[in-house]
């Protein structure tokens, strides 16, 4: 089973607002690595983030922070939280699949609509699935600064040609 399909099948189905980041979108791009998660980009508004919720419910997906999603729909809690408490993710666990454990990037996702208009879109499974841009891409993975996402860099400037 391609749980893939089903995780972005569901989100659209239910109305969700999100763009595929990290290491799924290294892959949609055409570098083959190994991720260990599933990270987006939200709408930050009450109703996409019930969207979110019912649908993470639905998967079978638990929170992993005591700490309810729609609370992200208030930027200075959001920022609060970043600051004090070093949030970078609101991750919904899998108790089976593990490996597609959803990681919704908390900062970027303030900036959602910005990365709408330029996100690309990709057709797979009859699915049209939204994926960040490259130039944005670019920019994330250097702000993360770890070596897999410098190496990530790399790939992408050559991919783009530079």
């Amino acid at each position: 089973m391609n749980y893939y399909k089903t995780i972005f099948g569901a989100f659209n189905d239910g109305g969700v607002r999100y763009i595929i980041v990290g290491g799924v979108a290294m892959n949609f791009i055409g570098r083959e690595r190994f991720t260990n998660d599933i990270d987006v980009l939200l709408a930050l508004n009450e109703e996409n983030l019930k969207r979110m919720s019912i649908v993470m419910k639905k998967l079978g997906y638990e929170q992993r922070l005591p700490l309810a999603l729609e609370e992200l729909g208030d930027e200075k809690t959001v920022l609060k939280l970043m600051k004090e408490k070093h949030l970078m993710a609101y991750t919904f666990v899998h108790p089976v699949y593990h490996e597609f454990n959803v990681d919704v990037i908390a900062g970027d996702s303030l900036h959602f609509s910005e990365y709408e208009k330029r996100c690309t879109y990709l057709s797979l499974w009859n699915i049209k699935i939204p994926v960040i841009a490259i130039d944005d891409l670019i920019a994330m993975k250097k702000k993360a600064g770890r070596k897999k996402d410098i190496d990530d860099v790399d790939h992408l400037l050559q991919f783009k040609g530079l």
